[in-house]
């Protein structure tokens, strides 16, 4: 077994489906063969966004089934729950003091809710320009344009930097319209005795600036999501911690925090590296958009046979006939197939896509039972431990008796750089 640490974690937020089976489960579970791995199930990150007890629970107990049922080894990796390891939330603490509040400005997790605030504001003041003739009909007109605009790109599937670049272009665009609009707005109200058109254009103030709160909804724990990330890489004396291109940021800020410590307290922290993980590509949903609970487009790892034959034959096809070739690398019933079969199976189904002569029916009936038989034995033993949650439970907890050894030994290290240990 290889002396690296590799530690890794899944925030329980919903109920498991194949999106992340292919993107975190299957690779964490692979990763975590022959190495000494923590692997955690992140309950105290999800508390930003889930509220409720029973909601958190049972998505815990899903996770964790899911994990063990699909072949995580526990008796070698360390499997745990994270408040189960109460020394996380005091690392956490006192990495809080070194951490500059600038970082966690440009953390993802904090920019991606402000990009939604700003979204939804766009929206919202368009059609309020959109809807106001007082001043200039033509304002009116170019709105509503650029209003289309923005909703006809957002409306499109897959996510990409080009795209990403159009909406900002978009939103720039918004910002130059509403500048130049309450600049004529206010020339206007200067030369007008128009009692109701003064009121107006207040009004309207006051509803542009009511908005455009990109703060809203974020909490403390989501603004300093990225030190209690840091926490748990630097509690395990973590090597390395695979992350896909997306979350390299969470290990570049634990590095930095880390070095931070070290540069005033000495050397305490090793500092981990990332592993960005083979890209997996876009795993589609019912409709063809990346799979995801927020789109309502998943196909829960776990469902039973017959529900998991009633999602697969739902997916969103495009009208092509049978006998006409087929695009499989766009097609979402090939993309997901090619997680559930063996290389050769694939490249048949590929040259049958390509060649023609395969209607989307039976296409949709050969990735059922690929997928059938590739979850038949999880399912079985998920089902099992979901009605027997004390045998999970049991597991976690003998998990974080051996994570609590490491992340005291830890803590202690760090109040001894950090003289608290006044009593020794």
């Amino acid at each position: 077994m290889s002396k690296e640490i590799i530690l890794t974690g899944i925030k329980p937020t919903g109920t498991p489906h194949l999106g992340n089976l292919v993107g975190a489960i299957k690779p964490i579970i692979e990763m975590s063969q022959g190495r000494q791995a923590f692997v955690f199930i992140a309950d105290l990150h999800a508390l930003n966004m889930i509220h409720s007890p029973a909601e958190l629970q049972k998505y815990t107990l899903e996770v964790a089934a899911s994990f063990i049922a699909l072949g995580l080894d526990t008796s070698k990796a360390v499997f745990f729950r994270q408040s189960d390891v109460p020394e996380v939330a005091y690392l956490s603490t006192l990495l809080m003091n070194v951490t500059p509040k600038g970082l966690m400005n440009r953390a993802h997790s904090y920019k991606e809710i402000q990009d939604i605030n700003r979204e939804k504001a766009f929206i919202k003041q368009m059609r309020l320009l959109e809807e106001d003739t007082v001043l200039n009909k033509t304002f009116s007109e170019k709105c509503k344009n650029l209003k289309d605009r923005y909703e006809r790109l957002k409306s499109e599937g897959n996510e990409n930097t080009e795209k990403s670049n159009q909406l900002k272009v978009l939103l720039e665009e918004f910002q130059n319209i509403t500048s130049v609009f309450e600049k004529r707005y206010k020339e206007h109200v200067g030369k007008s005795k128009d009692e109701r058109l003064i009121e107006k254009v207040f009004e309207f103030e006051q509803k542009v600036q009511k908005n455009v709160d990109l703060d809203i909804g974020i909490n403390m724990g989501l603004y300093t999501y990225p030190v209690l990330m840091s926490a748990d890489i630097l509690l395990y004396n973590s090597d390395i911690v695979p992350v896909g291109k997306d979350q390299k940021q969470h290990v570049e800020f634990a590095r930095d925090i880390a070095g931070s410590f070290n540069a005033i307290y000495g050397e305490t922290f090793k500092l981990p590296q990332p592993f960005i993980q083979e890209d997996t590509g876009l795993i589609p949903g019912l409709d063809g958009r990346k799979m995801s609970k927020s789109y309502g487009n998943q196909i829960p790892i776990f469902d039973s046979e017959a529900e998991l034959k009633k999602k697969i034959m739902r997916i969103i096809t495009d009208s092509k006939l049978p006998e006409e070739p087929k695009n499989p690398d766009n097609d979402t019933i090939f993309l997901l197939y090619k997680h559930f079969a063996d290389a050769a199976a694939v490249a048949d189904l590929r040259t049958r896509f390509e060649k023609g002569g395969l209607g989307y029916g039976d296409a949709k009936k050969i990735l059922y039972e690929a997928a059938n038989d590739y979850l038949a034995a999880p399912r079985a033993r998920y089902e099992a431990l979901m009605k027997n949650p004390k045998e999970v439970y049991a597991l976690l907890g003998d998990g974080a008796k051996r994570a609590r050894e490491v992340a005291a030994a830890t803590t202690d290290r760090v109040k001894r750089a950090m003289k608290l240990d006044y009593f020794n």
